[in-house]
């Protein structure tokens, strides 16, 4: 039996008319209506920052029954709360942000705004998912469409009003070649950062840099790293925590004189 209508909120990082956005909204646009608030401009690798010191600034809009699109000038946790605050006539009932032009794994899910604008989604008490397709070619972004609505109605049936988000990563890899989906954790390794010069009267530089293969994480194959699953040719699907706390530092903490092992 096919879901009724629902209010789905699209964001990204790379802009309002990148490709991955205009495919996500293809894939939803038959069987939902739709808001895209997403930024005027590439906004990629903001983190969740938002706009404290400056005016957010609509730069287009275009509103309809079915389909209204805003361009914000503003980052992608901007748009989110904007339309969800002020340009929608109800909440949605999901967030979806994507598909950006690139996983976003490991460290990385720290500084995406694709991953932020979901994520906002979910403290605002909406269920919501980032997905973002590893481009290694051709941006073919048809499978990860079609995943994309296949995890929206998922998340529609078992997390409706419930706020939740997760970080989905795409291999490259046409529908029939993807092995399926996998839950999966977030890969600790990190990236060893270095910074190019670009101009040495400017002083400007250009960041780039590489995985520390020293801090992969050991293959446990009930549990994969979401960067584990997409070399395996499958979808990665991690539950993104909202409480940042660190239970086990506060653990350790607490056994070590609480709060009281810190002044005397």
């Amino acid at each position: 039996m096919p879901m009724e209508r629902k209010l789905v909120l699209i964001t990204n990082d790379d802009g309002v008319d990148a490709d991955g956005l205009k495919a996500l909204t293809e894939a939803f646009s038959a069987s939902h209506d739709i808001v895209i608030s997403a930024p005027s401009s590439q906004r990629s690798a903001v983190s969740h920052s938002i706009s404290v010191h400056c005016p957010v600034t609509i730069t287009r809009a275009v509103r309809d029954n079915r389909l209204s699109v805003y361009a914000i000038d503003g980052t992608p946790a901007d748009c989110v709360k904007l339309a969800v605050t002020t340009l929608m006539d109800r909440k949605p009932d999901i967030v979806v942000s994507g598909i950006n032009a690139g996983a976003n794994l490991g460290i990385n899910a720290f500084y995406s705004g694709t991953l932020a604008g979901a994520v906002e989604g979910a403290l605002m008490g909406i269920p919501a998912f980032a997905i973002s397709l590893d481009i290694t070619g051709s941006k073919d972004y048809a499978a990860s469409s079609r995943i994309a609505g296949e995890f929206a109605e998922y998340v529609l049936q078992n997390f409706y009003c419930t706020p939740a988000a997760f970080n989905v990563n795409v291999p490259a890899l046409g529908r029939t070649s993807i092995k399926g989906i996998r839950l999966t954790k977030q890969d600790p390794a990190r990236f060893r950062d270095k910074y190019s010069l670009v101009d040495r009267d400017a002083m400007s530089y250009r960041i780039s840099g590489e995985i520390m293969p020293e801090c992969n994480s050991p293959y446990d194959p009930e549990l994969l790293t979401d960067v584990q699953a997409l070399k395996g040719g499958f979808v990665s699907v991690t539950p993104v925590c909202l409480n940042r706390t660190d239970f086990t530092a506060l653990k350790l903490l607490t056994e070590r004189g609480g709060n009281n092992g810190f002044f005397k």
